[in-house]
């Protein structure tokens, strides 16, 4: 999969106005490495370059569910002694 990852992204950069590269590359970010967001970004990319393509419509509306839906990194709330001790915000 590292290998079709880089052959993808080499492709992308030579032709970048491919859509079908993209999307193809997005499909294989989610299936192999859970990487929502930047299967987002580039089936976003697909579908502005091909904006009547149905399939690259529909991955771009299941991956940004998948992405919304997937635990993302969380930053903790820093919480004061007041808040810590009562669980209430000071």
């Amino acid at each position: 999969m590292d290998r079709a990852i880089d052959v993808l992204t080499r492709a992308i950069a030579q032709v970048p106005e491919a859509a079908v590269l993209y999307s193809k590359l997005a499909l294989i970010l989610v299936h192999q490495r859970k990487d929502y967001r930047r299967a987002v970004e580039l089936l976003e990319r697909a579908v502005a370059l091909e904006p009547n393509h149905p399939v690259f419509q529909q991955n771009l509306l299941k991956v940004t569910g998948l992405a919304a839906a997937s635990p993302g990194p969380r930053k903790e709330e820093k919480r004061g002694l007041f808040a810590r001790l009562t669980g209430r915000r000071s």
